[in-house]
């Protein structure tokens, strides 16, 4: 029981993590269009600076996007540790459902 909750208690840093990964995304994304956006109504002197503004915004915000995205690998690799600390694969009873799916999935 103790290693189901180690695993659970994985899982919800990892769905915790997740949800601020997409609502930081969605909240960078709104951001740029709204700089796209503005930048339409400019006059062509500003427009440079406005686009190059907007430029820097956006690999600013693809950046920040790759490195999140990177954390959420590492937290789904602990989840996989963790499972793989609290639980052993030679277990019989583990062993007798693994043949039994597979044997069930072949038919």
């Amino acid at each position: 029981m103790d290693g189901c909750l180690a695993v659970d208690r994985e899982v919800d840093k990892f769905l915790s993590k997740l949800s601020s990964f997409n609502h930081s995304v969605n909240r960078n994304l709104v951001e740029c269009g709204q700089l796209l956006d503005r930048s339409k109504s400019l006059s062509e002197s500003d427009q440079y600076d406005k686009a190059m503004e907007t430029v820097s915004k956006v690999k600013s915000v693809a950046q920040t996007v790759a490195n999140d995205h990177k954390d959420l690998h590492f937290f789904n690799l602990q989840i996989g540790k963790s499972v793989d600390k609290n639980f052993v694969a030679s277990d019989p009873n583990i062993m007798h459902w693994l043949s039994w799916r597979v044997n069930k999935n072949r038919r």
